[in-house]
């Protein structure tokens, strides 16, 4: 709780609030693309042939320094994985509670295919689609970030990996 108390008051400032964002998400998607690749059992070769890339074009998403992410390649992403992308803005407390579980499990999506039963039954059943996103997670230590000289130092673990920059 005291970590959580430390955040919200660091999120006071305009300028850590956007490099705490910024710094989540380019972290985040490649620790996301390895896990996913590693869940759905492809190699970096593999996962290039599905995208239609080479090789070193998959090793360079998956560096947490690489940060230079486009729409389009991660459609092609999505499009490999069988997933689907979701992109939009949030208000900080559901970003904060996504960022909470960065475990592989925590960073998981199931194919399309793997999905489909669930989804047949939840269209037959007027459940609805939130009874299928109700997944057991486990949580991680929360990325710190430190304002150096204007600059967002991260440091933390996420998936099971420390990172710092």
């Amino acid at each position: 709780m005291a970590k959580k108390n430390k955040l919200l008051t660091k999120l006071k400032d305009k300028e850590y609030r956007s490099g705490y964002v910024e710094s989540a998400v380019t972290i985040g998607l490649p620790f996301q693309i390895r896990a996913l690749r590693k869940q759905h059992n492809l190699t970096q070769e593999k996962l290039a042939s599905l995208m239609g890339k080479k090789q070193n074009v998959i090793s360079r998403l998956e560096k947490d320094t690489y940060g230079r992410f486009s729409l389009k390649t991660l459609f092609e992403l999505a499009s490999a994985f069988d997933v689907a992308l979701l992109v939009k803005f949030v208000p900080f407390s559901k970003f904060l509670h996504e960022q909470e579980d960065r475990s592989p499990a925590g960073l998981s999506a199931r194919s399309f295919e793997q999905e489909f039963e669930n989804l047949k039954e939840a269209v037959n059943s007027n459940a609805g689609w939130k009874t299928l996103t109700q997944e057991k997670t486990t949580t991680m230590t929360p990325l710190q970030f430190t304002k150096r000289n204007s600059v967002i130092v991260t440091t933390g673990s996420y998936a099971g990996r420390t990172a710092s920059g």
